[in-house]
């Protein structure tokens, strides 16, 4: 007998994340690099969150991450091995997708 075969579940897959932030809170210009690292998930909105949960929780932070907590107007490239890196920007209502022009 042979096993039962389910709907595919995606496997996981690595994400370089990285975090765009201004030198201050709600500044539209000015964007620079203040975090970079690899998570592991299934779909962008996933590794977001992780994101969001790593450097908004202080217990949670990187000991040497010495920028602010994420907030509105933030920007994050998620880059899935060869890909081109795609740009979201958090908005009261969560990530949207935003040009690349947007950040530099």
């Amino acid at each position: 007998m042979f096993p039962v075969k389910c709907d595919p579940v995606r496997e996981t897959e690595d994400f370089q994340l990285t975090l765009f932030q201004t030198p201050r809170y709600g500044l539209k210009r000015g964007y620079k690099i203040v975090f970079r690292q690899s998570f592991q998930g299934k779909t962008h909105e996933d590794v977001m969150y992780q994101l969001f949960q790593l450097l908004n929780v202080r217990e949670r932070m990187p000991e040497d991450y010495s920028a602010r907590f994420v907030g509105t107007g933030d920007i994050v490239s998620v880059e899935r091995g060869s890909h081109s890196p795609i740009y979201y920007e958090l908005k009261p209502g969560g990530w949207k997708e935003v040009r690349r022009l947007r950040v530099l």
